[in-house]
């Protein structure tokens, strides 16, 4: 009797550390990500946890991951964790739907791109995967063409550009190069532009650009480079001088209040909006600027609700009414 007991806990033993070992688990890319008490910006601080941390991931509830570390349990958001695979790949950070099932049988979203590649192409062309390939695809489903979202450059997405440079006069290579992105979305070169964050907006910066942020209220000029984002553009500083005059801009305090900006951008002007506080994910680190801030354009949306920011919006107006003073200068 006592052998049998004996068997049955080895044999429990074993098949527990044989579900541990199938744990999921990722990294922290964020400089510092913040642990809360539940899915939601809404939700109390717990703490934070350290860049290149480890986690153990339990669930993935619409862009949050419940996770263990230290001994605590709470949620951080998806975005700035990369998942370890089984096989010892490392997969990107928060990958769209639809989601894949693990060795261990938790759900986790589809790993196919690396959003934060510093060698992710700058010219799209058939054959590549990634959120700017989702961006452009976006814009051309707005602009009433049949394509899937799924960020996968194939012959839909490559028909579909060959018909917009058909109709821009360009030459109908099914690339978009410089002078496509530049024109897509109904640009004005020159002269400011209230510019439909889905109709042009997300394409018009792209990723890993350089733009120039004019504070429309002081005048004052800092360069930006945009990392990321889906609903909206994730950027940073350029250098710690930019930083510098983002601060003056602000009378010397971060503060999470909205200011109404025009953005200079491979020769457009678009009306947008800003927040002023460095937060999680980070991609330069000599700017003395310890996270990224968020700009918006026209119907852009916040990353956590994925609805239209009030604040943001009555901003970009803003922008958009202000564009004499911008053609005064």
């Amino acid at each position: 009797m006592r052998r049998g007991v004996m068997c049955v806990v080895v044999m429990l033993c074993a098949t527990l550390c044989a579900f541990s070992a199938q744990a999921e688990t990722g990294t922290v890319t964020a400089s510092a990500l913040v642990l809360r008490e539940g899915p939601g910006v809404e939700f109390a601080m717990l703490g934070e946890i350290p860049q290149n941390a480890k986690l153990e991931l339990l669930t993935y509830d619409n862009g949050w991951y419940a996770i263990r570390y230290g001994g605590q349990e709470g949620y951080v958001y998806a975005r700035y964790v990369r998942v370890d695979l089984p096989t010892g790949e490392i997969a990107p950070t928060f990958p769209p739907e639809p989601e894949r099932v693990t060795q261990s049988g938790l759900s986790l979203p589809v790993l196919t791109f690396e959003e934060n590649n510093p060698n992710f192409p700058q010219v799209l062309k058939p054959g590549d995967m990634g959120n700017s390939v989702i961006d452009l695809q976006v814009t051309l489903k707005s602009m009433g063409y049949d394509v899937d979202t799924d960020g996968q450059y194939g012959y839909n997405t490559q028909a579909a550009v060959m018909k917009v440079q058909r109709a821009l006069g360009l030459d109908a290579d099914g690339i978009v190069g410089p002078m496509t992105r530049k024109m897509i979305g109904n640009e004005s070169p020159g002269q400011m532009e209230l510019l439909d964050w889905w109709l042009g907006g997300n394409v018009a910066y792209a990723r890993l650009t350089e733009a120039t942020v004019v504070d429309v209220r002081t005048g004052k000029r800092f360069a930006v480079f945009r990392y990321g984002g889906d609903n909206h553009c994730d950027v940073e500083p350029l250098t710690s001088k930019d930083t510098q005059t983002f601060l003056s801009i602000l009378g010397g305090e971060w503060t999470w209040e909205r200011r109404p900006i025009w953005l200079e951008v491979n020769g457009r002007v678009i009306a947008a909006s800003m927040n002023c506080m460095p937060h999680e994910g980070q991609h330069i680190w000599d700017n003395n600027f310890d996270g990224h801030f968020c700009i918006h354009f026209f119907n852009s949306r916040t990353h956590e609700t994925d609805r239209v920011d009030e604040e943001h919006a009555a901003y970009v107006q803003e922008a958009w009414n202000s564009r004499p003073s911008y053609s005064a200068r």
